[in-house]
């Protein structure tokens, strides 16, 4: 009988226990939702009000960015009730809805950055309140990125040679949904010939502009064979992009790190030993490097 009774403790503690961890996770998963959310809202604002266009910013895209964001936040519940706002979406504390920029930083008129904190900490335990804890804590943070309109966002497509069909469809429908938003396509892609056998040679940045369509997509490919590539050098005068061997590319990456061996066989000796290409100067190889050329200072930029 006493086994039956302690027994019965057990599962009865496990199972209020179970009720505070499902809470606790729920709602932590809630507030996550509501961050990302007002973060997401709040950068719009900012990109829309033309503030990544400007060198000052118009007047007011701030406020406008924080009370936006503080409005999202607010319609979302956290642990079966909607956010609180007190007074402004300062960050101060007990704030339930913390909305902050990088306005400190000189870069915030051209890449400003939103962050919402959102926190509830009077969410209700069962199980808990046995060792005096009757109310927890949840809280969540999300940062967005104000873009301006018309920025190219790169899509990483890693592999080489011929894509398959179910790739094309998505790329045509990642650029669609992109310009439907206001945002210019680009794919980081390879520019290195590949032997298909049959006399037949692809490179697969010609694969995507092949299936591509009409669409607009600007193109960033690497090739770091030797030649073209000049290999880890930095020469006064680099190469042109042209001369990656794919024309129409914006931006070509001449240096991946570490060194495809079989690729930077007549370049070898250009870079360090342990494979990595490395800036002139940095005698303690504390950051290894990838080298780019670009038809443009700013090959992502949008409108300015």
């Amino acid at each position: 009988m006493l086994v039956a009774v302690v027994m019965l403790f057990v599962v009865g503690a496990m199972a209020a226990l179970s009720i505070d961890v499902v809470t606790l996770y729920t709602a932590r998963s809630e507030a996550q939702l509501a961050a990302d959310g007002a973060a997401l809202a709040g950068a719009r604002v900012l990109a829309n009000s033309g503030l990544t266009s400007t060198t000052t910013g118009p007047a007011g895209a701030e406020d406008l960015a924080r009370t936006i964001a503080t409005q999202v936040a607010a319609n979302n519940e956290v642990g079966g009730r909607n956010l609180n706002i007190v007074g402004t979406s300062a960050c101060t504390a007990g704030q339930e809805i913390c909305v902050s920029f990088n306005d400190g930083d000189s870069a915030f008129v051209t890449d400003p950055h939103i962050t919402v904190r959102v926190q509830r900490t009077d969410l209700p335990t069962f199980f808990a309140r046995i060792w005096g804890s009757k109310q927890i804590t949840v809280a969540a943070s999300a940062t967005a990125e104000g873009f301006a309109p018309g920025t190219i966002i790169f899509l990483d497509v890693e592999e080489g040679g011929r894509l398959p069909a179910a790739y094309h469809a998505y790329l045509r429908t990642w650029t669609d949904e992109l310009a439907g938003v206001g945002y210019r396509s680009g794919v980081y892609c390879s520019g290195i010939p590949v032997d298909e056998g049959g006399g037949v040679i692809i490179i697969t940045a010609d694969d995507i502009h092949n299936n591509i369509g009409a669409r607009e997509v600007v193109y960033w490919v690497y090739n770091d064979i030797c030649p073209p590539s000049p290999g880890c050098r930095a020469p006064q005068n680099p190469p042109p992009v042209s001369a990656s061997g794919v024309s129409y590319a914006a931006i070509w990456q001449t240096v991946r790190s570490p060194r495809t061996k079989e690729l930077t066989a007549r370049c070898a000796t250009t870079y360090h030993v342990d494979g990595n290409c490395y800036a002139p100067g940095d005698a303690a190889r504390a950051w290894f490097l990838d080298v780019n050329v670009a038809n443009s200072p700013d090959p992502s930029a949008g409108a300015k």
